[in-house]
């Protein structure tokens, strides 16, 4: 159980250099489980006001939230250290595509559509290395592979401070913003006018997301 919460948080981190990136916001770890996404976005409390669900859908979302950490749980229990990045990364992807399904007949479209901005801006920096944003931004095939060594850095360097934390989250959470400044900084220096224009159109409005608290192993 220690060793997956700390996988949890090391991918948390990763996360939360990426956020809110391009958006002008501050903001913490897109989600409390894995890699977050829409579904995990959905079960907190500031977003569900947000988007200004009824006490009905706000009931559904909250349950919707639930039940997709707890697949992500059972989906995560055995897998080896090594391997716990990736897979992490591949059922938060498969379990956001199966609950957007629900998602999209539980709220409305205007709903639908701010809850993947909010989810843009604390996908950030990892947006970028997403196809289908890419090719909504026009990115080049110069600039994919530029982001993708930034990004490849940005992690690696996310690692190497929460392999050497220990207990001392603050510090570890000074490091990660200064990191995503600069990583932030990097990215925005590759892209047009035109791309930037895009980007905003596509994440809306800033909106502030607090850090997750995660509790301590038992």
């Amino acid at each position: 159980m220690r060793g997956c919460l700390k996988a949890v948080m090391a991918f948390g981190v990763v996360v939360a250099l990426a956020t809110p990136a391009m958006a002008q916001g501050r903001g913490g770890p897109g989600g409390g489980w894995g890699g977050g996404g829409p579904i995990a976005l959905l079960g907190r409390p500031e977003v569900q006001k947000e988007l200004k669900l009824t006490t009905e859908q706000t009931e559904k979302a909250t349950a919707l939230a639930t039940s997709t950490r707890e697949k992500m749980m059972a989906e995560m229990e055995g897998v080896d250290q090594a391997d716990r990045m990736a897979k992490m990364q591949e059922v938060s992807k498969k379990l956001n595509e199966e609950g957007m399904k629900t998602v999209k007949a539980m709220l409305k479209e205007e709903q639908v559509s701010r809850l993947h901005q909010i989810d843009l801006q604390q996908r950030g920096l990892m947006a970028f290395t997403d196809k289908e944003i890419a090719k909504k931004l026009s990115i080049s095939d110069e600039q994919e592979t530029k982001i993708k060594s930034i990004v490849a850095d940005m992690q690696a360097d996310a690692r190497e401070i929460m392999q050497s934390a220990g207990d001392d989250r603050q510090a570890a959470n000074t490091k990660v913003m200064a990191l995503r400044k600069e990583t932030r900084e990097k990215v925005m220096a590759l892209m047009s006018s035109d791309q930037k224009k895009a980007w905003k159109e596509l994440t809306g409005e800033p909106f502030t997301l607090a850090p997750m608290q995660l509790r301590p192993a038992r």
